[in-house]
């Protein structure tokens, strides 16, 4: 994941321009369902402003999206969490656009934030257009028989300060298409939250009894659980994303629990363990 940011650091140094309308793009490309034996197949399509490919590199709005999805057409509960994949990028992505959200039409939303560049930078002056983007990658993280656990992450630039990203962990049962929410498997929620605190302070190198406040961080009364948390093979992933409980210099927080620290703790059955 943090090679993935640093990647789309890179393509916002280096956008394009743009100056009329939105470029013409091949539609949505889902490749690979033929190619490999891969339970897995890309769905990626590229939206950007008609000058981004040319010498000017500040009139550019640009979006991308690279997704791994479930192969199996004929499986409900496969169509189902495809449909929520997506349905989590396009809420992210609907949020920069003033789109249908009741749509959910992604590469409509796509085509949205490019017009809405377009129409916003045409009267600018050239000392205050700047360009736009947006990065949409999944990666799966997990997959058995039973569970299907993807990380979405995001990124995404319209100026101000900085660029902002932040990542969205999912797990999926593959039984039903429905998502595991791990908050409703925790037995002993006491010990668990000691763990997660005790892991984040190891990630972060803060003494156990340190204040995590006077360490820069948010809790104000007491430490709490990240909004992602997702089965992974070797244990439970914990992401806590920028301004969740840290400014945003601070950046991403992740780390794993092992399995075997969890057991009697959390209901792993789900999971085989």
């Amino acid at each position: 994941m943090r090679y993935f940011i640093y990647i789309l650091f890179l393509s916002f140094l280096t956008l394009g321009a743009c100056e009329n309308g939105p470029q013409n793009i091949p539609p949505p490309m889902d490749s690979g369902e033929a190619e490999t034996d891969s339970p897995f197949f890309t769905f990626s399509f590229q939206e950007s402003s008609p000058a981004c490919e040319t010498s000017d590199s500040i009139r550019c709005a640009r979006v991308n999206v690279s997704m791994q999805l479930l192969k199996g057409k004929d499986n409900p509960a496969v169509e189902s969490i495809n449909s929520q994949v997506r349905a989590i990028a396009y809420e992210e992505l609907s949020e920069l656009t003033e789109v249908n959200s009741a749509e959910a039409d992604l590469t409509k939303a796509a085509k949205t934030f490019v017009l809405e560049y377009e129409e916003m930078m045409a009267d600018e002056e050239p000392e205050f257009i700047t360009p736009w983007s947006v990065d949409v990658e999944s990666e799966v993280l997990y997959h058995s028989d039973l569970l299907y656990s993807i990380e979405l992450n995001n990124y995404n630039y319209t100026g101000g300060a900085h660029p902002n990203y932040y990542t969205t962990l999912r797990t999926f049962s593959l039984k039903d298409g429905t998502v595991v929410k791990l908050e409703k498997l925790i037995q002993k929620p006491a010990v668990f939250l000691q763990l997660v605190e005790q892991a984040f302070r190891a990630e972060q190198e803060i003494p156990e009894g340190q204040d995590l406040a006077e360490s820069g961080f948010f809790f104000e009364e007491a430490f709490s659980l990240p909004a992602n948390m997702a089965f992974v093979g070797d244990g439970v992933l914990f992401i806590y994303n920028p301004y969740e409980v840290a400014p945003y210099a601070l950046g991403i927080t992740e780390f794993v629990i092992p399995y075997a620290k969890l057991e009697g703790v959390l209901d792993l059955g789900i999971v085989g363990k």
